[in-house]
Parts: C-alpha cells; sequence; structure tokens
C-alpha cells in the first residue's frame, strides 16, 4: 500500500489503475512454485520418497508433511 493513503483510497486507487493492481498482484504472488513443475524432482518424489512414506506409516498412524519456506500452504497443492 502507498504510504499515507488509507484503505478507501487505497481501494480506490486499485479500482481506478490497472498498473496499481499489477503491481499489488506482483507483490503477492509467490513465484518459487517452480519446484513442483520440475518433471524429473516430482517423479523421484512420486515414486520414491512418497511411497517409501506411506510404506512406512503403520495403517491406523498418521503422516504428515512440513512443507518449509512455504508460507500460505497453496505452494503445497500447486
Amino acid at each position: 500500500m502507498h504510504p499515507g493513503l488509507g484503505w478507501d483510497d487505497y481501494g480506490r486507487l486499485l479500482a481506478d489503475s490497472r498498473a496499481e493492481l499489477v503491481q499489488l498482484h506482483r507483490d503477492l504472488l509467490i513465484n518459487v512454485t517452480r519446484f513442483v513443475r520440475d518433471d524429473e524432482a516430482f517423479r523421484r518424489l512420486e515414486t520414491h520418497v512418497i511411497p517409501q512414506l506411506v510404506e512406512e506409516t503403520a495403517s491406523d498412524g498418521e503422516l504428515r508433511v512440513w512443507v518449509p519456506a512455504c508460507s500460505t500452504g497453496e505452494e503445497a497443492y500447486s
């Protein structure tokens, strides 16, 4: 948000300025999900890592996966 603008003023600026809206969009995007689009890395996870984790988890157990540097959780589902 621009210094000195209130929320209402900034909302109007966003409504009136395509450039400001694009800039806000860029500022908010997390551009680190290329990893899941790395076919070789994802294939290794799919064929080696995940099956082993599932196999080692008891049938009545729980498997939780923490994604480091994942700020919103959305990256894990990209």
